[in-house]
């Protein structure tokens, strides 16, 4: 019985590290996208000040 307690805990750690992987691996291609459309900005401004 002890052993099925601690495999069913582990299982439970082992689910809580893939929901943070999952929400970590959901969130990057939004950081990315954000990441891209900083640097097109950064872009246009620094092409504005060499024109002035």
């Amino acid at each position: 019985m002890t052993s099925a307690k601690l495999t069913n805990y582990r299982i439970r750690e082992l689910e809580k590290k893939v929901d943070k992987h999952n929400n970590f691996a959901q969130r990057v291609p939004l950081l990315e996208e954000r990441v891209k459309i900083h640097e097109q900005r950064i872009s246009m401004i620094e092409r504005n000040e060499y024109y002035e």
